[in-house]
């Protein structure tokens, strides 16, 4: 759901509020652990697949909430996602693992919300 609050003709501010439904298909998770070696501490880094039989699940459903303004024909928004979903399937004992991600949009309109608007109101007319 959003809504726009029309300042003027070119300048707009939409914030919104909604969910979102993903699905991963592929991606590398990069995991760094301690491994102690007579009393010292070494780091080892090991690579793997971030989705599949014992990685994360694939499906994740959650919450967005941003705001964005458009100037002139110019579109720039910020969201925030929360997750829902437990992507750890159980395999992380005592933790729970949701998504959480910041995004930033920016666009370009090709056509003015004039000529929407008025291309709208020839289609679907308000007045009878």
């Amino acid at each position: 759901f959003n809504y726009h609050i029309n300042i003027n003709d070119n300048i707009r501010i939409e914030p919104f509020v909604g969910m979102y439904l993903a699905y991963g298909i592929g991606g590398k998770t990069k995991l760094t652990y301690v491994e102690p070696l007579y009393g010292l501490a070494f780091y080892r880094n090991e690579v793997v697949n971030s989705f599949g039989y014992d990685s994360f699940k694939n499906f994740d459903f959650g919450f967005r909430l941003g705001v964005g303004a458009t100037f002139y024909k110019i579109y720039l928004g910020l969201a925030y996602d929360i997750s829902t979903a437990d992507i750890g399937k159980g395999y992380y004992d005592g933790y729970t693992i949701k998504n959480k991600s910041f995004s930033i949009n920016i666009g370009y309109s090709l056509l003015s919300s004039k000529k929407l608007k008025n291309d709208f109101n020839r289609i679907y007319p308000l007045d009878k």
